[in-house]
């Protein structure tokens, strides 16, 4: 019988799976099940479990994974937050119960990268500009709109958002110097809601860099349709900048708030850097 260290953030998505639900599902399928807090990562990881399992959304997996690998136990994933970019990037199952069977039952172990914003760890993206405005203005609207709500927050964020002031260097390399409207550094290139940068490679130890010039307002628009149609690196679009690396420093004003997976931080300058294993995913 596995031994599950199931970690829980009350605060994912709609808040319409509860904690003691994931726990007795887990607990029906045989599995012996301890639960923690969300701030409780590293005492979950650190608890002699089998594995850690997380019940949340993106915000919560970075910190999670970071402690499931600082102790070299498995991570399985029940995804129960509002996108849930990430576990449907990796392939794991959105509906609760498969998701529950996956991480009580699931033998398969695949290494995962890991990004940090200095010492902050993460999944999915970070980013300045437009998207933690976006956020910001989601955040209001997620209970009623789900997913959508980053849509309806991200068009707001484009009407009125000012350009942002910041330096891009690659080691010793100045990448970007100038204003943006956003810049955006990814783990797998996967951006969340089906954008994806069409090079990436999962896997290959490398950031993907991507920012977006400040130019005519008007051209968001068709920035935003060409990540979309996963066009942004083949054409080497007008306005666009795309850079991979093992690490990137990024320079913007003190406390310059950024999208990390979901939860918006306020940042200055920040060193991203990557760990091609970071921890270990449990995937069906």
């Amino acid at each position: 019988m596995a031994s599950i260290a199931l970690v829980a953030n009350r605060g994912s998505g709609s808040g319409a799976v509860a904690p003691d639900e994931v726990e007795a599902r887990l607990e029906a399928l045989g599995a012996s099940v301890v639960a923690f807090d969300r701030a409780d990562a590293r005492q979950a990881a650190a608890s002699g479990a089998d594995r850690v399992a997380l019940a949340g959304g993106d915000g919560s997996v970075g910190p999670v994974a970071a402690a499931a690998g600082a102790t070299g136990v498995p991570l399985a994933l029940i995804p129960v937050g509002t996108a849930n970019n990430f576990g449907r990037a990796a392939g794991v199952p959105e509906e609760l119960q498969r998701a529950c069977v996956l991480a009580a039952r699931g033998e398969h172990l695949r290494p995962m990268e890991l990004g940090r914003a200095g010492e902050l760890p993460f999944v999915n993206l970070a980013s300045a500009g437009l998207a933690p405005v976006a956020a910001i203005r989601a955040e209001r609207l997620k209970r009623v709109l789900g997913s959508q709500a980053y849509t309806v927050g991200a068009a707001a964020a484009a009407l009125r958002t000012p350009p942002l002031e910041c330096r891009v260097k690659a080691g010793e390399k100045t990448v970007f110097a100038g204003r943006t409207w956003q810049a955006m550094v990814a783990v797998s290139g996967a951006f969340g809601s089906g954008v994806r940068v069409e090079a990436a490679e999962a896997g290959d130890g490398k950031l993907d860099l991507v920012v977006v010039e400040a130019d005519a307002r008007w051209r968001l628009l068709g920035h935003a349709y060409r990540m979309r149609e996963r066009r942004v690196v083949a054409e080497r679009t007008r306005g666009i900048l795309h850079e991979r690396a093992e690490a990137f420093d990024i320079d913007v004003p003190a406390a310059t708030p950024f999208n990390v997976d979901g939860e918006v931080i306020e940042l200055g300058r920040t060193r991203f850097t990557i760990e091609r294993a970071g921890f270990q995913l449990v995937v069906g």
